[in-house]
């Protein structure tokens, strides 16, 4: 009977073993589509053109857009933004999903390879960046206490709010952070 007690309770450690394995694949598997859904929601607050099978995959963590992985879509528009939505979507969620994240995001230059410097015509339209900057500003005021986001930018929409910028740099140099006025070619 002894040994009969002591098969059954290793099979019912076995059997619980099973269960919390379950529970964190379940728990894993709901965080994962989370951050997919919000993922795919950013990229279409930012106007991603033709966007579809927006999803962060469940093995790599890496972000793909119309199922190709987001290094492959072959336009740096694309990977811009792409970029900028996955690095959110792991804010946002973590915010939800109580994580190991700062909540501080920096982005620098959101326009890079948007509007008129992009050399894909599907992603030349100004009316993505004025979209992104768009939803930052929603963003702010939606999380404006749960996490900081800071928007590195040369320019801005000319209706943005002038309470959202922190700090202005002169092109002459006498107003930012590296002070290159007086150098010199030699």
């Amino acid at each position: 009977m002894e040994m009969l007690l002591s098969e059954k309770r290793i099979e019912v450690e076995g059997i619980e073993e099973q269960i919390k394995r379950q529970k964190y694949k379940d728990a894993k598997e709901d965080k994962l589509k989370q951050l997919s859904e919000t993922f795919s929601t950013i990229l279409s607050s930012f106007e991603f053109p033709n966007l579809y099978e927006a999803y962060i995959d469940t093995k790599s963590y890496l972000p793909y857009v119309r199922d190709h992985k987001y290094s492959d879509l072959g336009s740096l528009g694309a990977v811009t933004l792409i970029t900028m939505a996955y690095y959110l979507s792991i804010m946002i969620c973590s915010e939800v999903q109580t994580g190991n994240h700062l909540g501080l995001l920096m982005i620098d230059t959101p326009r890079k390879n948007l509007g008129a410097s992009s050399t894909s015509t599907e992603f030349r339209d100004e009316k993505i960046y004025e979209s992104i900057i768009n939803y930052f500003l929603q963003l702010g005021e939606e999380c404006e206490n749960d996490f900081q986001l800071i928007i590195v930018n040369n320019g801005y929409p000319s209706d943005f709010p002038r309470d959202y910028i922190v700090k202005e740099f002169s092109f002459d140099g006498h107003d930012g952070l590296i002070d290159d006025y007086n150098v010199t070619d030699e």
